[in-house]
C-alpha cells in the first residue's frame, strides 16, 4: 500500500526531501546532527557503517554521509521516497545506498556489521509493536561490536503531535533523549 497520500498532508512536507520544509529539514539535521549524538552519548568512528532503517527519502541518511563521511545504507518500503533521496546524495557526492524491503528482517536486507543503526524522523506509527520487536532482533545481528541502535521520537511530539507534547515529555525543548544502555 502507498502512503502517498499521507504524505500528502501539510504536516508532513518535512519529511519530503522535493519541498522547501524538506530541505529545511535536511539542513537542520546536518546541523544538529552532531550535537545529537553527542547528547545520547554515541561516539563514531572514521567513516562509519550507518543503517538508517524506516528511512524514506533518506534525509538522516543523506546528513550523516554529509556530516560524518559515512558509508550510509537506506531502507525503507517506498521506492519512490528512496529515489528522491539517492538522487539527491548523488547531486552531494555522498556515498549512499538505497536498498527497498522490509525492516522486519533487516538482516536479511543488509550485510555486515553497522557502527549505528537508526530509525529517525518518526516512522514508528507505520509498524506495529511486535514487528518492531522483529525488527530489534535483526538489529542487533548487524550492530558492531560498539554499534549504536538509535530510535528518536521527538518529531513524533514536536511536529506531528503538538498538542500533546505538554503530556508526552518532560522536556518541552528538542530533543527529548532517553538513553538506555
Amino acid at each position: 500500500m502507498s502512503l502517498d497520500w499521507l504524505y500528502g498532508f501539510d504536516e508532513l512536507n518535512a519529511y519530503r526531501l522535493d519541498t522547501k520544509t524538506g530541505k529545511e529539514r535536511l539542513e537542520a539535521q546536518v546541523k544538529n546532527l552532531p550535537g545529537l549524538l553527542n547528547l545520547a552519548g554515541i561516539v563514531l568512528p572514521k567513516k562509519p557503517r550507518i543503517l538508517c532503517l524506516m528511512a524514506g527519502s533518506c534525509i538522516e541518511g543523506i546528513a550523516f554521509a554529509k556530516v560524518y563521511d559515512a558509508d550510509v545504507t537506506c531502507v525503507d518500503l517506498q521506492e519512490r521516497l528512496l529515489s528522491k533521496g539517492l538522487r539527491e546524495a548523488k547531486k552531494r557526492k555522498l556515498k549512499l545506498r538505497v536498498i527497498r524491503g522490509d525492516v522486519r528482517e533487516p538482516s536479511e536486507l543488509v550485510g555486515g556489521k553497522f557502527d549505528l543503526v537508526t530509525v529517525l524522523g518518526q516512522p514508528l506509527p507505520h509498524i506495529a509493536i511486535f514487528d518492531l520487536d522483529q525488527t530489534i532482533s535483526g538489529v542487533k545481528k548487524l550492530l558492531a561490536k560498539n554499534g549504536t541502535f538509535l530510535i528518536d521520537q521527538s518529531d513524533l511530539i514536536f511536529r506531528i503531535l503538538p498538542q500533546y507534547k505538554d503530556a508526552m515529555t518532560h522536556n518541552l525543548e528538542p530533543p527529548s533523549l532517553q538513553y538506555s544502555p
